[in-house]
């Protein structure tokens, strides 16, 4: 296997999976422990939605590379509570770019003051 690559803390730096190491063709699990029943989304998809990946990104934080900073992200774009479940990262070896596919489960909607849902009780 490769447990040098495989963390389960929030702010410890993630591996990135570079294209010339050709271990990254196919992903590996880098954060947490891969569940296939767990549903995944490729990060790239996230930036499709131009507002949410903005407001994510702002909202995350400088330090992009850490589990920490796509909890933040994804409870940012998602707008619920989530939990970040596992991280792979591999390769594209044809372009170079590499990618992170996260597994995570949304959780329910948080009532706003003004949302139409009536807050807490006072």
């Amino acid at each position: 296997m490769y447990p040098c690559f495989i963390t389960t803390t929030d702010d410890a730096h993630l591996a990135y999976p570079h294209y010339r190491d050709p271990k990254w063709a196919s992903p590996l699990t880098i954060y947490g422990e891969y569940d296939e029943v767990v549903f995944a989304n490729y990060d790239d998809r996230l930036r499709t939605d131009r507002a949410a990946h903005t407001r994510a990104h702002e909202a995350a934080g400088a330090q992009q590379n850490t589990a920490g900073w796509w909890k933040r992200y994804l409870a940012a774009w998602h707008e619920r509570p989530i939990t970040l479940r596992y991280i792979l990262a591999g390769s594209d070896l044809g372009s170079g770019y590499p990618y992170y596919i996260l597994g995570y489960t949304v959780g329910p909607a948080v009532p706003t003051v003004g949302s139409g849902m009536s807050a807490a009780p006072t």
